[in-house]
């Protein structure tokens, strides 16, 4: 009987603190606050990150016979081919979001796990492709007399038409690529949580901190804090971007009312209005 009422006592007592804490959560308003930003944060992060389906894992790729070498073909998948989509320094020292299992995600956006589910197809081989890009994305390098479409910046990350023109079909770890098939690709998704997760990292002082760390590095220029404020600038800058903007304006406006998911990308619609708006308003 004894041991039955220290239980109940133990039990009572942790429910009491776990009623009050939410209470004494509530009448202090900076607690009330940042709660209830944590609470949003998490809420959209699932929505907007988590429920993507598992990566792809893959260990060996073959190709089909079409009629072209692997040099021909390798050469094809990173080639950029015009669109300015995010400063290259900047994608390459994008890490994820936050997530409910991991409050500090430390993987990088860019990492195979994250953009094959997607469906982008990770590309092997290293001959164009020294920063492991996928299947697709390419590293664009704008001639001086261009560099105020790329805001100033020289090198860009590219969409070329492989990321939506390549599809592989995958049997117990082994990709077997077809050119020219249509891809798997959430062009739509990929874009909006890209950007999503920059805006986090423009605001969360930790990631911000080792994000504008591996951008200075990368792009030569002195890691202090007069140019970590300028980076900031800049990403505020690049939001504002009509590639950016209105992106955000079609989403709210509902612009483009059914939402495409993987495989079907509207190549007039998204595939060409996006890149050109940042030249004909």
């Amino acid at each position: 009987m004894a041991l039955f009422k220290w239980v109940y006592s133990v039990f009572r007592t942790i429910l009491s603190v776990l009623v009050l804490i939410p209470i004494a959560i509530w009448r202090i308003p900076w607690l009330r606050y940042l709660s209830l930003v944590l609470l949003l944060g998490l809420v959209a992060s699932y929505y907007f990150f988590y429920r993507l389906p598992d990566p792809v894992k893959i260990y060996d790729v073959t190709w089909l016979d079409q009629g072209w070498t692997q040099d021909q073909r390798e050469k094809y998948y990173q080639t950029d081919q015009g669109t300015l989509i995010v400063p290259y320094s900047w994608f390459m020292a994008l890490e994820m979001p936050p997530s409910f299992k991991l409050f500090e995600n430390l993987e990088f956006f860019r990492g195979n796990d994250n953009v094959s589910r997607y469906r982008l197809i990770p590309d092997p081989q290293p001959k164009y492709n020294p920063d492991g890009l996928p299947v697709g994305l390419a590293k664009a390098i704008l001639s001086d007399d261009v560099l105020d479409l790329g805001l100033g910046h020289k090198e860009w990350l590219s969409f070329g038409c492989p990321a939506c023109h390549t599809g592989q079909l995958t049997y117990k770890g082994l990709g077997i690529r077809i050119d020219g098939m249509p891809a798997m690709w959430d062009f739509n998704t990929f874009g909006r949580n890209m950007t999503a997760t920059l805006l986090i990292t423009r605001f969360a002082p930790s990631k911000f901190s080792r994000f504008a760390s591996r951008v200075l590095k990368r792009d030569k220029k002195t890691d202090n804090f007069a140019e970590r404020e300028k980076l900031k600038r800049e990403i505020d800058v690049y939001l504002k971007w009509p590639l950016i903007h209105n992106a955000f304006d079609a989403t709210f406006k509902g612009t483009y009312p059914t939402a495409e998911g993987n495989g079907r990308t509207s190549a007039l619609g998204r595939g060409i209005n996006g890149p050109w708006s940042t030249v004909s308003p």
